[in-house]
């Protein structure tokens, strides 16, 4: 008999605990809320601080870490907010402030000042996004592979990486469209050949020979298949 009630106290305990770890969300690895225990406001996501300019490089950074955690929903608002008083609604105001803490941290506090006030991540997120001057900014970043010269100061990878990074970032911004209107129409390859154009035109003197070789051949190559030839 006492075999017996203490079994079934043991299921009660065992029915309590069950309830209790569904309740909590944030503690169910099922769950879109789960927050592992590594994960805290302290925990170090990326290795860039916004302080008010490369505004792409730190947003790449951020979505790159918020979506390894699997909180990118928080960010770009694609989970929205359960109803109030319920379980689910707790375990997203404890998910959003998690994400709240890691984007102010990340920002130089004279800026993470304007933010603190914010109640959803995704607002902080969309008021980022409305600061950054994309036209400017695009201007400024078209305008750089220009103005950036290989020389002896600077090895053939170091200038690489310059320009490449830039162009990425030009990239992120405008993507190229897409069109089937024509099988053989590739927007892909113009912005490319004019890549490559500026590419050879900023090249070190000393590295003629290759940028003659590549100008005489009838299929322009690609980029990086020029910056092989130049290692």
């Amino acid at each position: 008999m006492d075999t017996k009630l203490n079994q079934e106290a043991e299921n009660d305990k065992d029915m309590k605990t069950n309830t209790n770890f569904t309740a909590d969300q944030t503690q169910n690895p099922e769950s879109i809320y789960y927050l592992h225990p590594s994960n805290s406001a302290n925990t170090k996501l990326v290795f860039v601080v916004f302080d008010g300019t490369c505004y792409s490089d730190w947003k790449r950074s951020m979505m790159i870490g918020l979506d390894a955690k699997n909180i990118m929903c928080f960010m770009d608002g694609s989970l929205p907010q359960p109803e109030d008083n319920t379980p689910d609604e707790r375990a997203w105001k404890r998910c959003n402030n998690m994400v709240i803490g890691w984007i102010i941290s990340y920002i130089e506090r004279k800026i993470a000042k304007s933010f603190i006030y914010l109640k959803t991540a995704s607002c902080i997120w969309k008021d980022l996004e409305g600061r950054t001057p994309s036209s400017s900014h695009m201007y400024r970043l078209q305008e750089k592979p220009l103005n950036t010269t290989h020389g002896p100061e600077m090895t053939i990878v170091e200038y690489f990486t310059k320009v490449k990074s830039l162009w990425d970032e030009i990239d992120d911004l405008r993507p190229l469209p897409l069109c089937n209107c024509h099988p053989t129409t590739n927007f892909v390859m113009i912005p490319q050949d004019q890549r490559l154009i500026t590419f050879h035109m900023k090249l070190d003197p000393q590295n003629s020979q290759v940028r003659t070789n590549v100008l005489l051949r009838k299929d322009m190559p690609d980029v990086r298949e020029v910056y092989r030839m130049l290692l």
